[in-house]
């Protein structure tokens, strides 16, 4: 097995293989990579057959992925293709020789793994310090009615409320409507802001490349919310969102069963992933829309003062 540091340059195909792979995400496409800097990924062969790639969100000494931006950032997988038998041992190895590899070039190691990965055992093996989260998927193999039967009854009495209204749905597929300023409010309360720049140019580049949508809420002639999303092979993410608090029109509820109902008519997607929190309100949110909870780990190690990492595990602050 041969692990080598390559640019993402020199991989001319990187899109169309996170697409085949076994757990590749949204957030492994070339042009969001690019997008946030990142310059290398690393690849796992065994015989000339791609085995792995892991992208390296580098700063400085660190491999540093951000897990409130970056949902999931881990390794990519193309081991399907074995037996469960042989896919569960060499997944081990894959990670083992991961690292293994970055524990000797870096000083800190930070990144998650998408829900698929849930087996541990490879990290902790090598003191690597497992965080568990959670996020929320709304299956979308069901069909429309089975999906908002699964919603609450305050998501039921929302959908009705904004019918009453007349709420209109618009495709902002320019972005010429969507208020990216008021969709970033609640990073700056609750992290480090992303620049208006950045999520502006993600979007456009994911409806490019027709892995992304925007839907907008209009009401009076006013646009009162906005919800953009992205997607992969497998699933959708809510990634950004707002809506005016004026207003008791339960615009959210109405452009998410917009987008569950474009999901099922437009994509092959089989998951809606709220790209989850461990905010309590917001899993009750989400919860509320008849979204399963799904785990998955955060990782951490680093070469000095190890017992730090676990100081600042689960805090997550007020809500």
């Amino acid at each position: 097995m041969e692990i080598t540091k390559v640019g993402i340059n020199e991989i001319h195909n990187l899109d169309e293989l996170i697409d085949i792979s076994d757990n590749g995400t949204a957030f492994c496409y070339n042009y969001f990579l690019k997008l946030k800097k990142v310059k290398y990924l690393l690849k796992i062969e065994e015989d000339d057959k791609l085995l792995c790639l892991f992208p390296l969100f580098e700063n400085g000494s660190k491999v540093e992925q951000s897990t409130m931006y970056v949902p999931y950032g881990g390794p990519v997988l193309f081991i399907n293709k074995y037996s469960y038998r042989r896919a569960v041992l060499l997944q081990r190895q894959i990670i083992y020789e991961l690292i293994k590899y970055l524990q000797n070039h870096y000083e800190e190691i930070c990144f998650s793994c998408d829900t698929s990965m849930t087996d541990v055992k490879s990290f902790v093996n090598l003191k690597i310090v497992p965080e568990v989260r959670y996020t929320y998927k709304i299956d979308l193999t069901q069909t429309l009615e089975e999906i908002v039967n699964n919603f609450s009854k305050d998501r039921k009495k929302d959908l009705r409320k904004a019918k009453k209204y007349y709420l209109e749905l618009i495709f902002d597929d320019n972005l010429q409507l969507f208020d990216v300023n008021k969709a970033l409010i609640w990073e700056s309360k609750y992290g480090e802001e992303s620049s208006t720049n950045f999520v502006e140019e993600y979007l456009k580049e994911s409806i490019k490349n027709s892995k992304g949508k925007i839907f907008v809420a209009k009401y009076n002639q006013e646009i009162v919310g906005g919800v953009a999303i992205v997607w992969d092979n497998n699933s959708a993410y809510i990634m950004y969102s707002y809506y005016n608090h004026d207003l008791d029109i339960s615009t959210i509820p109405f452009l998410y069963n917009a987008i569950i109902s474009y999901l099922k008519n437009e994509t092959n997607c089989k998951y809606l992933d709220f790209e989850g929190s461990v905010f309590e309100e917001i899993e009750k949110w989400n919860l509320s829309f008849g979204a399963k909870q799904w785990l998955y780990f955060n990782y951490y190690w680093q070469k000095n003062n190890s017992e730090e990492i676990f100081k600042d595990l689960y805090d997550y602050g007020e809500k």
